[in-house]
């Protein structure tokens, strides 16, 4: 009777074995022995069943669908896809979106990455513009509203160079009589007049290259965040193919079926 409850025990644990040990079914269909040890926020930590001794292995969880524990329990794994996840340069990709100005840019870009750049989409030769007039090269870099500012600064330092030769001007006069010319200057309006003069001619020097230096700054950032953008661009696709699907029975129980599955990647 001994004998006979030995042999049915040795039947019995492979049977015990198997349902002592969680198994990892992955995306590809394919399932793992194993004890699960750790799930962290990208990863699930393993030792393989059939080598408790030896190392620890580990698996990314968008490789992994489900995970059937030896209590019996489930977990599914919903396999996430982060639209900007794939830029490089933004401090804070999760809020990039189309068509940023650079008034929000500049606070998410170190512009002394712009030397990372392979194929930069402004080049450091376009701030140059300006010196045709101030916030043209902006306005070639889409900041319109930049642009208009620098030069709407510019025609103000243009109209008090223009007051200051009209007050120099003026301030000067001559009569004529039979007894010859006399010339009259008017000191107070000559001194005015050169003062707006000086200050146009100051103003525009210093506006002209303000208007480069901040051309060189919108041409890196923007540089950058066209890149990240090309990257989120290239992360949208669908994708058909094989998965594997849990699915839940009548009985409360899930497993893993093979399907056909469409993938949306952005």
């Amino acid at each position: 009777m001994k004998k006979l409850l030995y042999a049915f025990l040795f039947l019995m644990m492979p049977a015990v074995s198997a349902l002592a040990q969680d198994i990892i079914t992955k995306r590809d269909g394919t399932d793992v022995l194993a004890k699960v040890l750790e799930i962290t926020g990208s990863q699930v930590r393993y030792k393989n069943w059939n080598n408790l001794e030896g190392p620890d292995y580990v698996i990314d969880k968008s490789k992994v669908a489900l995970i059937r524990y030896e209590n019996g329990s489930n977990e599914v794994f919903q396999q996430e896809y982060n639209s900007a996840k794939s830029a490089i340069f933004c401090i804070n990709p999760d809020i990039l979106a189309e068509n940023m100005r650079y008034s929000d840019l500049k606070r998410l870009y170190r512009a002394d990455d712009y030397y990372r750049l392979y194929n930069p989409r402004y080049s450091l030769g376009r701030p140059w513009l300006n010196l045709i007039f101030p916030g043209l090269a902006q306005m070639t870099m889409k900041e319109g509203g930049l642009g208009a500012g620098f030069l709407i600064g510019d025609i103000a330092c243009g109209a008090l160079l223009i007051t200051g030769a009209a007050l120099s001007s003026s301030s000067v006069r001559t009569t004529t009589t039979s007894s010859g010319t006399t010339v009259y200057i008017d000191s107070g309006r000559q001194a005015l007049g050169s003062i707006f003069a000086a200050a146009g001619y100051v103003g525009s020097i210093t506006l002209t290259v303000t208007s480069i230096v901040n051309a060189y700054k919108v041409a890196k950032v923007k540089s950058l965040y066209y890149s990240d953008m090309d990257t989120v661009r290239q992360n949208y696709s669908v994708n058909f193919g094989p998965a594997v699907i849990p699915t839940l029975t009548p009985q409360g129980n899930i497993y893993a079926a093979a399907g056909l599955g469409v993938r949306v990647n952005f």
